[in-house]
C-alpha cells in the first residue's frame, strides 16, 4: 500500500496493523524464496523518481502485506515506512 502526505494511520486489521491509510495504490506481487520456509521470501522494487524540484519535501508512506497461510489471519505485514524526497 502506498499513501501520500498525511496518510499515516494505525488500524488493527487481519491480525496486524494497517499503517497507511487510505490505500492509494495496490500492486500484486509474488515473493521469491522457498515456499513454506518462513522468512525466506524477498522482493526488490524499482521506483525511479523524476528530477523535479516540485517534488522536494514530498513524503510517501509505504507498507506491504502478503497472503501467507502460516501467518495470523493468513496475512503477513511489513513495517510501515515513511520516505521523504530531499
Amino acid at each position: 500500500a502506498m499513501g501520500g502526505p498525511n496518510s499515516k494511520s494505525s488500524l488493527p486489521l487481519l491480525g496486524g496493523s494497517l499503517l497507511v491509510n487510505p490505500i492509494d495504490h495496490v500492486v500484486p506481487m509474488v515473493l521469491g524464496g522457498a515456499a513454506g520456509s518462513p522468512g525466506d521470501g524477498s522482493i526488490s522494487i524499482n521506483c525511479p523518481i523524476p528530477d523535479d524540484n516540485a517534488l522536494l519535501g514530498f513524503n510517501v508512506n509505504l507498507q506491504a502485506l502478503f497472503i501467507d497461510p502460516g501467518a495470523p489471519a493468513s496475512v503477513a505485514w511489513t513495517n510501515g515506512v515513511e520516505a521523504w524526497i530531499l
